[in-house]
């Protein structure tokens, strides 16, 4: 095997910064055996088996899902603190429409719709706030995401436990444990970028 088709399978879905510090690596390392009296087959067979590497190298490297996540984060769409102020003065305005909404898809009475969408709206709130303590990091970015995904999380479990005075329906029941699922999937891809973030050299 090559180096270009090692490096090409080793290298597969890291994030292009990722890619050309690894590439000059691994091709130094190549050189340096080869200047020992290595072929460079035989150089390329001690770094060893490139879907196995690929693996780990995306276990501590930024892929390009990586970067996906950390543009979207970071892009002049995501929300910078004087929107984030705007919208907490906004979140008492939404009430009555969290009050109707929880009212008519889980079929509570008046008091019981208002109690819910409180708690939606304070979860809301203790997100942005979280928000607005940290500062414009990357690190930070995350950092507010997670925090805001498990507020989110830990409100819709407790919509999903909680005695209700009329039992959830189970389309209700489906559509919280979905959301439970695709917060915990986030949550798990974020997991690993502070670790990443650590290691890209500045």
């Amino acid at each position: 095997m090559t180096l270009h088709d090692w490096l090409t399978v080793a290298l597969r879905n890291l994030a292009s910064a990722a890619q050309e510090r690894m590439n000059a690596e691994y091709q130094a390392h190549v050189q340096d055996a080869m200047t020992g009296g290595l072929t460079e087959p035989e150089a390329v067979a001690t770094l060893g088996d490139p879907a196995q590497v690929s693996r780990a190298l995306r276990r501590t490297q930024l892929t390009v899902q990586d970067e996906r996540w950390l543009r979207h984060l970071t892009s002049p769409g995501t929300r910078t603190r004087r929107e984030s102020r705007r919208v907490l003065w906004l979140l008492p305005l939404c009430l009555p429409a969290c009050a109707f909404t929880f009212q008519l898809i889980f079929a509570l009475d008046v008091g019981w719709s208002w109690l819910t969408a409180a708690a939606v709206v304070s979860a809301v709130a203790l997100a942005l706030l979280a928000d607005l303590r940290m500062g414009d990091t990357l690190h930070a970015a995350v950092r507010s995401s997670r925090r805001g995904m498990t507020l989110f999380a830990a409100l819709l479990l407790a919509l999903l436990v909680a005695p209700w005075p009329v039992p959830l329906s189970p389309p209700a029941q489906l559509s919280l444990l979905a959301g439970l699922a695709l917060l915990a999937l986030a949550a798990w891809r974020l997991s690993s970028l502070p670790r990443k973030l650590t290691e890209v050299p500045t």
